[in-house]
């Protein structure tokens, strides 16, 4: 399962070091620099890191006891439905550990994926940001998630249905409606 880590090894940093470095095309230009991981390791003294499965990373960031914190994942990606269910146990020991309401990412746009992934373990969409962040080297949206502690106390994570109907079949289904009462 995942540990919280209180000491940090040196083998320890040297895998988040690679899992930072594998995952830096994802993050918002600004953070991509090795000096920002030190920091979150070292030195700002509030950011807590949680090892999750094989070689997954997870930290929280900006916490407010009894209030918010910044979610953030390294490695998260692979075989994702099988560590939904280990990922929102986490998350809910970070919300014990730490008496938050509530948890906050935040995304540059472009990453699509990395927010199909953060709905599946439970976080909602909750707005848009224009022009809030860098990547790729130029300015694009921050896309907002957030997740409440009745959120991951209430365990059951609903997957939400798509109703997909082209133009087309709407189009049909009246006509046919229309001739079947002529």
């Amino acid at each position: 399962m995942a540990a919280r880590i209180t000491r940090m090894t040196d083998e320890a940093y040297l895998k988040i070091v690679e899992a930072w470095h594998k995952n830096s095309s994802r993050m918002c230009d600004p953070d991509k620099r090795l000096e920002v991981l030190d920091y979150r390791l070292f030195n700002d003294g509030q950011t807590q890191w949680y090892q999750g499965p094989g070689q997954s990373w997870m930290y929280i960031s900006e916490i407010v006891p009894g209030g918010n914190a910044n979610f953030h994942a390294l490695n998260l990606d692979g075989q994702a439905a099988v560590q939904v269910e280990v990922v929102r146990l986490i998350l809910k020991e970070m919300f014990v550990e730490n008496d938050l309401r509530r948890m906050s990412i935040i995304l540059p746009s472009p990453l699509v994926k990395i927010a199909h992934a953060a709905q599946q373990l439970g976080f909602k969409h909750e707005g848009r940001m224009r022009d809030a962040a860098m990547y790729g080297g130029r300015l694009v949206d921050a896309e907002i998630f957030g997740m409440t502690h009745i959120d991951i106390d209430d365990g059951k994570h609903k997957k939400r249905k798509r109703k997909r109907r082209s133009r087309r079949r709407k189009t049909a289904a009246k006509a046919k409606a229309k001739n079947g009462k002529d």
